[in-house]
């Protein structure tokens, strides 16, 4: 069925919440990174007796391991199996003899090594010899890891605040269309969601169901207008060109893609949507000064 949008609302002038608009990195998140640095270099030394985080390499008797393997338990990390074993070593010394359950199997250990990781001082050396390019300092790595948790922020809040606007301007838009028919399309349809994305509505209701289906009329409608509005003019004779190339390499690798007809106009209907939300793209990055 086909509806319109009789008022879109203008997403120019829906206000984003501040903090979907906030780029700023915490410095507490750029310690964090240098701490792992810290620990990812760390200097590994042999000690006497076994602390927590402390990885203890052991020997097992001859009947439970006849190969002779080594018994590695990290104690700072629960390996499935050896959780109670890493937890027994924790006290003990280089030649203590202790029992424990590994993999469900009872074993005599005996403790060879115990191996500690001592986080080492992230300086200037440390930096530098890490390779980075441009990267020579404390200060230069700093900035580095700034940029880069900035950069997964603003991804993060691009998307959120994008939603934000689509949902908002769902709400405020005033939509004109067949309530009955789009009823009837809509509960025609909610088997076939529940046959193709049975994962994702595995916990959902038919009433859930019915409701996303009817937004996502909605969003294609309000699409249509955004697009109408703005002058954006969707080729939809080289849209199907294009999916009918995709239908031809899913023919070749013997996927079927079912109905041509319906993917085609999904293909369209996909059009106008990317060209949606390019705009609601270009209205955060504008909002956020990035």
């Amino acid at each position: 069925m086909e509806g319109f949008v009789k008022v879109l609302c203008d997403p120019n002038e829906i206000a984003i919440p501040d903090e979907l608009l906030d780029t700023s990195v915490p410095s507490e998140s750029v310690d964090a990174e240098l701490g792992v640095l810290s620990v990812r270099y760390a200097e590994h030394i042999d000690v006497d007796t076994a602390e927590l985080g402390d990885t203890v390499i052991c020997s097992a008797d001859s009947e439970s391991y006849p190969d002779g393997r080594r018994i590695i338990l990290y104690t700072s990390v629960p390996i499935a199996g050896a959780e109670e074993a890493a937890q027994s070593a924790i006290g003990r010394r280089v030649g203590d003899s202790f029992e424990a359950v590994i993999a469900e199997k009872k074993a005599s250990l005996t403790v060879e090594r115990i191996i500690r990781a001592v986080p080492v001082e992230v300086n200037d050396a440390l930096i530098e010899s890490i390779g980075l390019e441009g990267v020579r300092s404390v200060g230069d790595y700093r900035a580095y890891i700034e940029e880069k948790l900035r950069a997964d922020v603003i991804m993060t809040n691009q998307k959120s605040a994008m939603m934000h606007l689509g949902n908002v301007m769902l709400e405020r838009s005033v939509f004109e269309y067949d309530e009955a028919e789009l009823m009837r399309e809509v509960d025609a349809g909610i088997d076939e969601v529940r046959k193709q994305y049975g994962e994702y509505y595995i916990d959902a209701d038919d009433e859930e169901i019915r409701s996303a289906l009817i937004a996502q009329k909605k969003q294609l409608w309000a699409a249509k207008e955004f697009c109408r509005v703005r002058g954006i003019e969707i080729d939809a004779e080289a849209v199907k060109a294009e999916a009918e190339q995709m239908m031809e390499m899913y023919a070749l690798m013997g996927e079927d893609i079912g109905d041509k007809d319906k993917f085609l106009a999904d293909s369209v209907d996909a059009a106008y949507l990317n060209a949606m939300f390019d705009g609601f793209d270009e209205i955060v990055k504008a909002k956020m000064g990035v």
